[in-house]
């Protein structure tokens, strides 16, 4: 078996990308994936800063290692990724649909506004997910509400951005809920909001690095 790296944190790294069914990694500089879902809704780029023994890219199908966690050494063999967990190795044959390939992350050229998130308010978040709706970004006067669909669980965030903006934006959870999902595993949040376009979330740790491009919602 050839050596690629460790992944410290399996599912720190894999629940990320729960919200698609098969992945290109690319283990150079690090484990890299590029991927967007089947709607082209929701698009995701990792970087998991660890030391990498070998380089080499493969597309995989993530269903089964969906129940591993802890450290796991990652090895090719064989047109094989194999994550070896302890005594257990969970062998993912790799595949040749030319659909799974790594998506081109945009250039974007449409007008957002950074959003600055305390740290001890990201995990507040989560709280709206909890219902699994639709959940609603507006501003007003300098500070961020987010809301569910039904705007019974609302939460706020005091002076986070220029007084004068106003957004408001809306993201189906089908789309924004493994992003909000994911904050669990992350210290550092970044938002970038506009009016009907695409959102921007970068979160992050000392290990690992992520933006999500997120399609809005659009209201009738």
């Amino acid at each position: 078996m050839i050596p690629l790296t460790t992944i410290p944190d399996f599912k720190m790294w894999y629940e990320p990308l729960l919200f698609i069914d098969d992945v290109e990694v690319h283990f150079n500089e690090g484990v890299r994936v590029c991927m967007k879902d089947v709607s082209n809704a929701l698009l995701v780029l990792t970087h998991l800063n660890v030391p990498i023994t070998n380089t080499c890219s493969a597309a995989v199908c993530l269903e089964q290692l969906k129940t591993v966690k802890g450290s796991v050494d990652v090895f090719f063999d064989n047109n094989k990724l194999i994550f070896k967990n302890g005594n257990t190795k969970y062998k993912v044959t790799t595949l040749c649909d030319p659909k799974v390939v790594t998506a081109v992350f945009p250039e974007i050229k449409w007008e957002l506004f950074k959003i600055n998130i305390p740290k001890d308010g990201i995990k507040d978040l989560m709280n709206v997910a909890e219902k699994e709706e639709t959940m609603k970004f507006k501003t007003l006067d300098g500070n961020l509400y987010v809301v569910d669909e039904e705007d019974l669980v609302e939460v706020t965030y005091d002076n986070v951005v220029d007084k004068s903006l106003e957004i408001k934006s809306g993201f189906g959870f089908s789309y924004i809920g493994p992003i909000i999902k994911s904050l669990k595993y992350f210290n550092n949040l970044e938002v970038f909001l506009g009016n009907a376009v695409p959102a921007k979330f970068h979160m992050w740790n000392d290990l690992m690095d992520i933006v999500y491009l997120v399609a809005p919602r659009i209201e009738d």
